[in-house]
């Protein structure tokens, strides 16, 4: 049997499917703020729903512009789907997250900060450790485009002796980046240098599964 989440979000697509985007913004937002009664109602169809939600409403906000918006969501998906698995939600999180990093104006950037911020400080309550150091790679990159370099170098210091420690190639690569980046802003040529060679030395060692 079909749950009403689901036959919700089939209606919500319709009015978007119709142009009606105030109509299908209310009713996913009806979907996102829905509570689980028993552990019982939560199951892959009831997930999903929820998770499609957030994408259908976040992509209305950043299709109009609406990057406020669209940062409150963000804020708000972590506390409201605090039941879901934890893989999923960190999915949930970064999509919204990385939508809003695709703003290119300068005027935004304390506004990400001031989310990443608080997605760090969420995560660290939760013991989220693989989302907050993803995002914590990101508020770096952002204090670098505030020229804001000491702040990003303490963040990345803290973090690439984590990832080291965890062995997650894949976002050690993400933040040798960054450090690269700023140490050159920095006239640092010699570690801006290393940071590059650290890069290529940990990109060689990655996995890629072959495409058949």
């Amino acid at each position: 049997m079909t749950h009403q989440l689901t036959k919700n979000l089939d209606a919500a697509r319709q009015l978007e499917d119709d142009s009606k985007s105030a109509e299908a913004i209310s009713i996913y937002e009806g979907i996102i703020a829905h509570k689980f009664l028993s552990e019982d109602e939560i199951n892959d169809e009831t997930v999903k729903a929820k998770e499609q939600a957030a994408y259908r409403l976040a992509g209305i906000f950043s299709s109009l512009s609406l990057f406020e918006e669209l940062v409150d969501l963000t804020k708000q998906i972590l506390p409201l789907y605090v039941d879901l698995p934890k893989s999923k939600l960190g999915k949930i999180v970064r999509t919204l997250f990385d939508l809003c990093m695709k703003s290119t104006q300068r005027s935004h950037n304390d506004t990400l900060i001031g989310l990443s911020k608080h997605i760090v400080e969420r995560c660290d309550r939760e013991s989220r450790g693989f989302l907050r150091m993803k995002i914590e790679s990101k508020l770096a990159d952002l204090f670098f485009r505030q020229q804001k370099y000491h702040e990003a170098i303490e963040i990345l210091n803290k973090l690439l002796y984590e990832l080291k420690r965890k062995d997650d190639k894949q976002l050690i690569v993400e933040a040798q980046l960054v450090e690269s980046k700023v140490y050159h802003a920095l006239e640092n040529l010699p570690k801006a240098k290393a940071a590059l060679t650290a890069v290529k030395t940990t990109a060689n060692s990655i996995y890629v599964v072959p495409m058949l």
